[in-house]
């Protein structure tokens, strides 16, 4: 069987063929097309034709995400929101109402429009985003705040502000 492979054939090293395929190759450059080539032999050092394959070198970002809450409302007594994001050349994205938390957050794929709980706090909240390409380039983050009125148990509004509890 094929034990070893060549990229570039014939100008490069022969490199050892593992069973998930080549490792050690890497490509630099501007964001372009790229033709790789790539050529086998085996134990007997019978050589292979010359393969070739192209792929896209992308290393550029997607925009930074422009994020937008509750079709622009600034205050809300619901802790389930709708964001919507724009973000051109993004595939993912995630969401967590502290930028540092970004990292951990998970990502999503879908459409514009989001699902997003926020924490049970009242105040001003952040919902910030943060989108990625199908190479895994990370944008910048988006931000977009809202006003938290949360009042438990279904009473809010006016009769919130009536419920007397020092009996």
């Amino acid at each position: 069987g094929t034990y070893q492979s060549m990229a570039s054939c014939p100008s490069s090293g022969w490199l050892s063929l593992s069973t998930t395929g080549l490792t050690g190759q890497t490509l630099s450059g501007a964001a372009a097309p790229r033709q790789l080539r790539a050529c086998f032999r085996d134990a007997a050092l019978n050589l292979s034709a010359i393969d070739t394959d192209s792929i896209i070198l992308d290393t550029l970002p997607p925009a930074d995400p422009a994020v937008d809450i509750n079709n622009g409302e600034t205050i809300t007594e619901n802790l389930n929101l709708t964001v919507t994001v724009v973000s051109a050349g993004a595939a993912y994205v995630r969401f967590a109402e502290d930028p540092a938390a970004l990292a951990a957050a998970a990502w999503q794929t879908g459409s514009d429009s989001y699902a997003v709980r926020l924490s049970s706090a009242d105040g001003i909240k952040s919902v910030y985003a943060q989108t990625a390409d199908t190479a895994w380039n990370t944008s910048g983050n988006g931000l977009d705040t809202i006003v938290l009125t949360y009042a438990p148990f279904g009473v809010t509004g006016f009769w919130a502000n009536q419920i007397d509890n020092s009996h």
